[in-house]
């Protein structure tokens, strides 16, 4: 406000009247008096009061009185010096709620004083080298303690309002330190014991919402970047106040420990979920060394937030933090050292999951979702009267409560669900299987920005985090059954314990499956949109399906085999490998083999997936996966990453060749069949290219024996899966060449020698002849016929029939 003059909206007060004319005197004194008295108005004053004092006293008498703070270290200051200190600190916190205030310049130039008194733990402190023992012993220890939280909290609550109020604030804070003084306050309050008075509790608050506000979403990776130290070290602080403190005591009433405690809390929450996850790698390691700092407490305080009566925002927060912390520290932390923690999380994603797939499936609209007070610096307070926080059990533990679950959770419900064929730990050959699987990075960098997104954009925030905590379910029954994975000690982040109870399992089991029955319907339902198979909430629920599948692949299975065209060419872009198919090749893996364990419905369910795989939409999104294998092979350079493209290429065509089989077996002459068998000939021109551009013998990094088998394996399972005209155009020298130099590595894997050898046994009996013609020249046959015969029945019959050839 320009004028000095008090607005028509604030009452009349004589009180209010008489101040603002001392404010407006010439004289310091009466500036100063006027002060001391206005600190009593301010505390229930409204903005346009706020604006009245800040017009009528100015900006220029309350930044002199934060001058002493700017003087010589060696200089010598006076009690005087250190209450015009103390009260110009406390008017700028007050004034800064005034919107005019916080967002003003001269606020932005008090920040570094600020920062000095925030930093020293109080006025006191922060002049404490130069003032006299006499001042400091005038002062009760208890009233001292007092001023000094008093003065740090009002610091620390005028930089918060700067930096909500502008983004030039914001910069300026980070750059004087404002992080590390904000974690300093926290060590510091820590450092002090349990919360036991008004200032230390709005200290803690004050500095959970300030690491908050410096770390908005859209400059967070640069500030984590830059920043990443006190970051680091800010986690910890922040995961020790998320658990409620049972014993709050000292000045505050009865009546509001546990609001107090309650807010710490969620403001606790608010700030890692600023942090939490991470987009920035190199921030990782140094978490994960501090695992058993903050990985308990903060299974802890999550395990009270989603046991209680909490709002819709703080329960989807907390399964944010759940995810990301399974992300951190791996599925174990679930369910270490109390598997009471992991069916809690599990119960309650899926919950949420059936809630947020119908906001995902609801039309669009320009409809807004009603506010219901999501967690923010400035809004957690609203939260306080919906919310009663159980007390807290050691890792979170307590089954869920009635709040969040709908029953149907006991031991007995989970042991049927458990016999539809869900059997789990099984590990699908190769090993890398899991670990290919989960290193494809799908959108997670989702935050819900509160209550004005419509149901469609809230489910894309909040579904990959559900989704990410069934993941990790899965993981920890999966690695329940392992008998060769260490023990749960040996988890970072995690206490000894028990491993997971069968009554537990059974119902985390219950939950899991019934969040991918929804997921899977949901799938169905979007299959046929337009744009479907690019979105990213899409690609997150193929992610868990396949998971889920890799574990129980006869689990849903004649639902998934109906909707693998769509499942297989599901991807983020045009380019590259395509997620879909990386996400269900385990599955297809263990279906085409037959690998899926006993069961009387095994081999019926393994028929209907290989009549699925060979039909021509299937086989087509199959092959383009092998061909975008084949191309990444062709373009890697480093080893690292020429390694990693020769095992999806190996991993695709595995897949490929029982498929093949079953094809070149077939002498149906239908349409469709054909169309299916010509498909696979789109693979082998690449395959020649990659052969000519890594020959064994002179590439500096060739193709292993295993990828060079599964290469030989695909091409000659494609030829012999081709109708004959097109087979007799395709069957090059080149192509022979490729097919017959797969008998050089036959040893490399016992499977696909075997389905090279029965692709070239029907090639060899082909009309044509070109693989027989091809054969009798063959250094590589000759070779091979002179040593020692390799095991398998479907080598022994090749064996014989070269043998043939060559004598005829």
């Amino acid at each position: 406000m320009a004028s000095s003059e008090v607005p028509e909206s604030v009452p009349p007060e004589p009180q209010l009247a008489t101040c603002l004319d001392l404010l407006r005197s010439s004289s310091d004194e009466k500036k100063f008096v006027g002060l001391l008295l206005v600190t009593k108005l301010t505390p229930t004053a409204t903005a346009d009061v706020l604006s009245a004092i800040y017009s009528a006293v100015g900006p220029l008498f309350l930044h002199r009185l934060l001058l002493p703070l700017k003087q010589d270290p060696d200089a010598r200051r006076t009690g005087q010096e250190a209450a015009m200190v103390a009260l110009g600190v406390v008017m700028w916190a007050r004034l800064s709620a005034a919107p005019e205030v916080a967002i003003g310049e001269e606020l932005e130039g008090c920040i570094p004083l600020l920062l000095k008194v925030a930093r020293a733990g109080g006025v006191v402190p922060a002049m404490e080298a130069d003032m006299g023992a006499a001042l400091r012993d005038r002062e009760e220890e208890g009233e001292a303690r007092a001023a000094a939280l008093a003065s740090t909290a009002d610091a620390l609550a005028c930089i918060l309002a700067a930096c909500l109020a502008s983004g030039s604030a914001r910069r300026v804070a980070l750059e004087s330190g404002a992080l590390e003084c904000a974690v300093a306050a926290l060590r510091r309050a820590e450092r002090e014991g349990p919360l036991e008075g008004e200032y230390h509790v709005a200290g803690v608050v004050t500095a959970c919402r300030l690491v908050a506000a410096l770390l908005p979403s859209r400059d967070r990776a640069g500030v984590l970047a830059a920043h990443w130290r006190e970051v680091g070290d800010a986690v910890p602080l922040l995961a020790r106040r998320l658990p409620i403190e049972e014993g709050l005591a000292g000045e505050i009433e009865p009546s509001q420990r546990r609001h107090a405690a309650v807010e710490v809390q969620l403001e606790s929450l608010n700030a890692l979920l600023c942090i939490l996850p991470l987009p920035a790698t190199h921030l990782e390691d140094r978490l994960r060394g501090t695992a058993h700092k903050w990985g308990p407490p903060l299974r802890t305080g999550l395990g009270q937030i989603l046991r209680a009566r909490a709002g819709v925002p703080q329960r989807l927060a907390a399964l944010q933090l759940a995810a990301a912390g399974t992300a951190l520290l791996g599925p174990r932390w679930l369910a270490a050292p109390d598997p009471a923690f992991l069916l809690l999380a599990t119960t309650v994603a899926r919950i949420e999951v059936g809630v947020l797939l119908l906001d995902a499936l609801a039309p669009p609209s320009g409809i807004q979702v009603p506010d219901h007070g999501a967690a923010s610096p400035s809004s957690t307070t609203r939260a306080f009267s919906a919310m009663d926080i159980g007390g807290g059990g050691g890792g979170g533990g307590g089954s869920a409560s009635s709040s969040t679950s709908t029953g149907g959770w006991a031991a007995g419900d989970g042991g049927a669900a458990s016999s539809r064929g869900a059997s789990f730990g099984a590990v699908p050959k190769p090993g890398q299987t899991r670990e290919r699987v989960d290193s494809v990075v799908v959108p997670t960098e989702m935050r819900w920005e509160g209550p004005h997104q419509t149901p469609q954009a809230r489910a894309t925030a909040l579904l990959p985090a559900c989704f990410e905590v069934i993941e990790s379910a899965i993981e920890a029954l999966a690695d329940g059954e392992d008998e060769a994975l260490p023990s749960p000690a040996s988890s970072q982040g995690s206490e000894a314990g028990p491993g997971i109870d069968p009554a537990t399992a059974a119902a985390v089991l219950t939950a899991v499956q019934e969040a991918v029955e929804g997921v899977l319907q949901y799938l169905e339902q979007v299959a046929g949109r337009e744009g479907a198979a690019r979105a990213p909430l899409t690609l997150a629920g193929v992610r868990l399906l396949g998971r889920f599948l890799a574990e129980a692949p006869l689990a849903l299975s004649d639902r998934v085999v109906a909707l693998l065209p769509f499942l297989l060419s599901c991807r983020s872009g045009e380019d590259g490998l395509g997620e879909g198919a990386l996400f269900l090749l385990p599955t297809i893996l263990q279906m085409a083999w037959g690998r899926v364990g006993g069961g009387a419905s095994a081999p019926e369910a393994q028929a209907a997936w290989l009549q699925a795989l060979a039909s021509p939409p299937t086989l087509t999104c199959l092959v383009a996966h092998a061909r975008a294998c084949v191309e990444a092979a062709r373009r890697a350079v480093t080893r690292e990453a020429l390694a990693r493209a020769d095992a999806d290429l190996t991993f695709a065509c595995r897949c490929l060749a029982p498929v093949l089989g079953v094809l070149g077996l077939r002498r149906d002459p239908h349409a469709a069949l054909a169309e299916a068998g010509a498909a696979p000939l789109a693979l082998l021109p690449a395959l020649e290219a990659l052969e000519a551009a890594r020959p064994a013998a002179t590439a500096s990094q060739p193709l292993d024996g295993e990828a060079r088998l599964a290469v030989a394996a695909a091409a000659a399972g494609a030829l012999a899966a081709a109708p004959p005209g097109a087979r007799a155009r395709a069957a090059g020298p080149a192509a022979l060449r490729l097919t017959l130099g797969g008998l050089r590595v036959l040893g490399a894997d016992e499977d696909l020698g075997e389905a090279l050898c029965r692709a070239l046994l029907t090639l060899l009996d082909a009309p044509g002849g070109q693989l027989a013609e091809a054969a009798r020249k063959s250094a590589v046959v000759m070779a091979l016929l002179e040593g020692e015969a390799a095991p398998g029945t479907a080598w022994q019959a090749l064996l014989e029939r070269l043998r043939e050839l060559v004598r005829g």
